[in-house]
Protein backbone atom coordinates (compact mmCIF):
# COMPACT_ATOMS: atom_id res chain seq x y z
CA UNK A 1 0.00 0.00 0.00
CA UNK A 2 2.62 2.45 0.31
CA UNK A 3 3.49 2.21 -3.60
CA UNK A 4 -0.14 4.35 -3.66
CA UNK A 5 1.14 6.78 -0.72
CA UNK A 6 4.14 7.49 -3.02
CA UNK A 7 2.27 7.95 -6.01
CA UNK A 8 0.15 10.59 -4.41
CA UNK A 9 3.02 12.64 -2.96
CA UNK A 10 4.61 12.77 -6.66
CA UNK A 11 1.11 13.65 -7.83
CA UNK A 12 0.73 16.67 -5.68
CA UNK A 13 4.46 18.13 -6.55
CA UNK A 14 3.98 17.67 -9.95
CA UNK A 15 0.88 19.47 -9.86
CA UNK A 16 2.17 23.41 -11.40
CA UNK A 17 3.14 25.47 -8.46
CA UNK A 18 -0.16 28.43 -9.69
CA UNK A 19 -2.29 25.77 -9.61
CA UNK A 20 -1.76 24.86 -5.97
CA UNK A 21 -0.95 28.51 -4.77
CA UNK A 22 -4.93 29.68 -6.23
CA UNK A 23 -7.14 29.40 -3.29
CA UNK A 24 -6.36 25.43 -2.51
CA UNK A 25 -6.55 23.65 1.01
CA UNK A 26 -5.25 20.43 2.39
CA UNK A 27 -8.20 18.35 3.49
CA UNK A 28 -8.82 15.52 5.82
CA UNK A 29 -11.92 13.21 5.59
CA UNK A 30 -13.58 10.24 7.03
CA UNK A 31 -16.57 8.56 4.90
CA UNK A 32 -19.04 5.76 6.60
CA UNK A 33 -21.66 3.88 4.12
CA UNK A 34 -22.91 0.43 2.95
CA UNK A 35 -20.76 -2.09 0.65
CA UNK A 36 -22.98 -4.05 -1.89
CA UNK A 37 -22.29 -7.18 -4.25
CA UNK A 38 -23.74 -9.06 -6.48
CA UNK A 39 -23.27 -12.30 -7.03
CA UNK A 40 -19.11 -12.93 -6.96
CA UNK A 41 -17.90 -15.34 -9.67
CA UNK A 42 -15.12 -17.64 -8.10
CA UNK A 43 -13.48 -20.40 -10.42
CA UNK A 44 -12.02 -23.41 -8.46
CA UNK A 45 -10.31 -26.97 -9.02
CA UNK A 46 -13.44 -28.27 -10.06
CA UNK A 47 -14.98 -25.30 -11.87
CA UNK A 48 -16.50 -22.13 -11.78
CA UNK A 49 -19.46 -21.12 -8.94
CA UNK A 50 -20.96 -18.16 -7.27
CA UNK A 51 -20.28 -16.42 -3.78
CA UNK A 52 -23.71 -14.88 -2.48
CA UNK A 53 -22.50 -12.12 0.01
CA UNK A 54 -24.89 -10.17 1.78
CA UNK A 55 -24.49 -6.12 1.94
CA UNK A 56 -21.82 -4.91 4.09
CA UNK A 57 -20.05 -2.07 5.62
CA UNK A 58 -17.35 0.32 3.80
CA UNK A 59 -15.01 3.30 6.03
CA UNK A 60 -12.68 5.37 4.23
CA UNK A 61 -10.21 7.84 5.55
CA UNK A 62 -9.12 11.01 2.86
CA UNK A 63 -6.12 12.97 2.99
CA UNK A 64 -6.35 15.48 -0.01
CA UNK A 65 -5.36 18.80 -1.88
CA UNK A 66 -8.39 20.64 -3.24
CA UNK A 67 -7.58 23.53 -5.63
CA UNK A 68 -9.46 26.06 -8.16
CA UNK A 69 -8.71 25.90 -11.65
CA UNK A 70 -8.78 28.49 -14.24
CA UNK A 71 -12.55 29.62 -13.06
CA UNK A 72 -12.47 28.85 -9.67
CA UNK A 73 -16.08 30.27 -8.85
CA UNK A 74 -17.40 27.85 -11.28
CA UNK A 75 -15.44 24.82 -10.49
CA UNK A 76 -12.37 23.25 -8.49
CA UNK A 77 -10.84 19.96 -8.98
CA UNK A 78 -9.22 17.33 -6.10
CA UNK A 79 -6.74 15.14 -5.68
CA UNK A 80 -6.96 12.70 -2.54
CA UNK A 81 -5.15 9.43 -1.17
CA UNK A 82 -7.95 7.24 -0.12
CA UNK A 83 -8.00 4.10 2.52
CA UNK A 84 -11.11 1.95 2.06
CA UNK A 85 -12.17 -1.22 4.05
CA UNK A 86 -15.11 -3.11 2.32
CA UNK A 87 -16.49 -5.91 4.06
CA UNK A 88 -19.31 -8.52 3.27
CA UNK A 89 -20.23 -11.49 4.73
CA UNK A 90 -20.99 -14.73 3.00
CA UNK A 91 -24.30 -16.23 3.05
CA UNK A 92 -24.77 -18.70 0.50
CA UNK A 93 -22.19 -20.61 -1.78
CA UNK A 94 -23.86 -21.65 -5.60
CA UNK A 95 -22.66 -24.73 -7.46
CA UNK A 96 -24.03 -26.73 -10.37
CA UNK A 97 -26.03 -28.79 -7.97
CA UNK A 98 -27.47 -26.20 -5.93
CA UNK A 99 -27.16 -23.79 -3.16
CA UNK A 100 -25.32 -24.50 0.13
CA UNK A 101 -25.05 -22.03 3.49
CA UNK A 102 -22.17 -20.11 3.65
CA UNK A 103 -20.04 -18.23 6.53
CA UNK A 104 -17.06 -16.21 6.37
CA UNK A 105 -16.08 -13.00 4.94
CA UNK A 106 -15.39 -10.92 1.41
CA UNK A 107 -13.45 -8.10 2.75
CA UNK A 108 -11.42 -5.44 0.05
CA UNK A 109 -8.59 -3.15 1.73
CA UNK A 110 -7.71 -0.49 -0.64
CA UNK A 111 -5.58 2.38 -1.14
CA UNK A 112 -6.55 4.89 -4.27
CA UNK A 113 -5.83 7.95 -5.62
CA UNK A 114 -8.76 9.63 -6.47
CA UNK A 115 -8.99 12.68 -9.20
CA UNK A 116 -12.54 14.37 -9.17
CA UNK A 117 -14.13 17.22 -11.20
CA UNK A 118 -16.36 19.34 -9.22
CA UNK A 119 -19.06 21.74 -10.03
CA UNK A 120 -19.38 24.87 -7.53
CA UNK A 121 -22.40 26.43 -10.11
CA UNK A 122 -24.99 26.14 -7.46
CA UNK A 123 -22.90 26.78 -4.24
CA UNK A 124 -23.41 25.55 -1.36
CA UNK A 125 -24.30 22.60 -3.26
CA UNK A 126 -21.03 20.80 -5.20
CA UNK A 127 -21.49 18.25 -7.48
CA UNK A 128 -18.62 16.14 -8.48
CA UNK A 129 -17.29 12.78 -10.21
CA UNK A 130 -13.95 11.29 -10.97
CA UNK A 131 -12.03 8.08 -11.24
CA UNK A 132 -9.74 6.65 -8.69
CA UNK A 133 -6.58 4.28 -9.66
CA UNK A 134 -4.61 2.02 -6.62
CA UNK A 135 -4.11 -1.23 -5.20
CA UNK A 136 -5.88 -3.78 -2.99
CA UNK A 137 -5.81 -6.39 -0.90
CA UNK A 138 -8.77 -8.83 -1.45
CA UNK A 139 -9.41 -11.95 1.06
CA UNK A 140 -11.31 -14.59 1.78
CA UNK A 141 -11.74 -14.80 5.62
CA UNK A 142 -12.36 -18.44 7.45
CA UNK A 143 -14.76 -18.91 4.44
CA UNK A 144 -17.27 -22.20 5.42
CA UNK A 145 -20.16 -24.02 2.77
CA UNK A 146 -21.93 -25.94 4.88
CA UNK A 147 -19.81 -25.87 7.60
CA UNK A 148 -16.42 -27.58 5.71
CA UNK A 149 -13.43 -25.14 4.94
CA UNK A 150 -13.44 -23.43 1.80
CA UNK A 151 -10.72 -20.87 1.84
CA UNK A 152 -8.71 -18.25 4.29
CA UNK A 153 -5.93 -16.49 2.16
CA UNK A 154 -5.69 -13.41 0.45
CA UNK A 155 -4.18 -11.62 -2.19
CA UNK A 156 -2.92 -8.03 -3.30
CA UNK A 157 -4.22 -7.03 -7.20
CA UNK A 158 -4.81 -3.41 -9.12
CA UNK A 159 -8.10 -1.87 -8.45
CA UNK A 160 -9.62 0.87 -9.79
CA UNK A 161 -13.32 3.34 -9.13
CA UNK A 162 -15.89 5.37 -10.78
CA UNK A 163 -17.79 7.93 -8.47
CA UNK A 164 -19.66 10.72 -8.24
CA UNK A 165 -21.57 12.48 -5.84
CA UNK A 166 -22.90 15.47 -4.09
CA UNK A 167 -20.87 17.87 -1.22
CA UNK A 168 -23.05 20.48 1.06
CA UNK A 169 -20.71 23.03 1.93
CA UNK A 170 -21.28 23.94 5.99
CA UNK A 171 -18.99 26.35 5.85
CA UNK A 172 -15.34 27.92 4.13
CA UNK A 173 -13.53 24.37 5.91
CA UNK A 174 -16.50 22.20 6.41
CA UNK A 175 -18.06 19.88 3.31
CA UNK A 176 -20.47 17.01 3.75
CA UNK A 177 -20.60 14.39 1.10
CA UNK A 178 -23.05 12.03 -0.32
CA UNK A 179 -21.49 10.00 -2.93
CA UNK A 180 -21.21 6.34 -5.12
CA UNK A 181 -18.27 4.42 -5.73
CA UNK A 182 -18.25 1.48 -8.69
CA UNK A 183 -15.45 -0.23 -7.21
CA UNK A 184 -13.57 -3.30 -8.54
CA UNK A 185 -10.09 -4.86 -9.30
CA UNK A 186 -8.47 -7.79 -10.94
CA UNK A 187 -9.01 -11.26 -9.63
CA UNK A 188 -7.47 -12.00 -6.81
CA UNK A 189 -5.83 -15.67 -7.23
CA UNK A 190 -6.31 -17.43 -3.58
CA UNK A 191 -5.70 -20.91 -2.93
CA UNK A 192 -8.20 -22.73 -1.17
CA UNK A 193 -8.57 -24.90 2.03
CA UNK A 194 -6.20 -27.86 0.36
CA UNK A 195 -3.76 -25.15 -1.05
CA UNK A 196 -5.60 -25.60 -4.62
CA UNK A 197 -5.58 -22.73 -6.69
CA UNK A 198 -8.90 -20.06 -6.68
CA UNK A 199 -10.10 -17.45 -8.55
CA UNK A 200 -12.04 -14.91 -7.30
CA UNK A 201 -13.66 -11.45 -8.66
CA UNK A 202 -14.28 -8.97 -7.48
CA UNK A 203 -16.76 -5.88 -8.14
CA UNK A 204 -18.61 -3.61 -5.59
CA UNK A 205 -21.40 -0.89 -4.82
CA UNK A 206 -20.65 1.37 -1.88
CA UNK A 207 -22.90 4.35 -0.47
CA UNK A 208 -21.01 6.70 1.72
CA UNK A 209 -21.71 9.49 3.87
CA UNK A 210 -18.81 11.06 5.35
CA UNK A 211 -17.10 15.00 5.44
CA UNK A 212 -14.24 16.29 4.74
CA UNK A 213 -12.64 19.39 6.62
CA UNK A 214 -10.10 21.66 4.35
CA UNK A 215 -7.58 23.82 6.54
Amino acid sequence: MTRCALLFIIVLFCLPSVVLGDRGGYYLGGQLGLSAMDDVEAVGPNGPFNLLPDPGVAASLLVGYDFADSNPRLAKGRVELELTSRQNALDKVEFANGEFAADGDLVAQSALINFFYESRGMQPLLVYYGVGLGWAQVALKDALVSGAALADDSDEVFAYQVGLGLGYQVSGSLTLDAGYRYFATQDAELKDSRGRDLSVEYQNHTILLGARYMF
